[in-house]
């Protein structure tokens, strides 16, 4: 049996702050690889090139909706997780479906949060055994 891939995590924030937690956050963790972009414009350059199996969004990176951004990486990557950070003041609209929000001052719980929705994307994406038989 060989080694489990490295978790590909895409992290779209302009924020220092943030950039610096969310780096902290994963430093330690051997399965986690991280990069970093300042906007969507440029997560969508980076995921025509390199796959990631995760993706962190900044809820106040760059000047687009964040609406807009999740809705075209849903038609581009239908199965890649999305994970919004947001800080306690802001709320997102209900109408905005993501697979996980994360609250920028509990970073920590972020490498478990990654493992979990990128496994479960793993298995999703993997072909199903049939039960029919012949």
């Amino acid at each position: 049996m060989g080694v489990p891939p490295a978790n590909r995590l895409l992290l779209v924030s302009d924020n220092d702050t943030i950039r610096e937690a969310v780096t902290e956050a994963v430093r330690d963790p051997p399965d986690l690889r991280l990069t970093t972009v300042e906007t969507p414009a440029d997560a969508r350059c980076h995921l025509a090139a390199t796959p990631a199996d995760c993706l962190l969004v900044d809820a106040h990176a760059g000047t687009d909706s964040l609406s807009a951004f999740r809705d075209t990486l849903r038609a581009e990557h239908p199965t890649l997780p999305f994970v919004a950070a947001v800080d306690t003041t802001r709320t997102l609209p209900s109408s905005l479906a993501v697979h996980a929000t994360i609250h920028t001052d509990s970073l920590a719980t972020l490498p478990e949060v990654v493992r979990v929705l990128t496994a479960t994307a793993r298995r999703t994406d993997s072909p199903a055994v049939s039960a029919e038989h012949s």
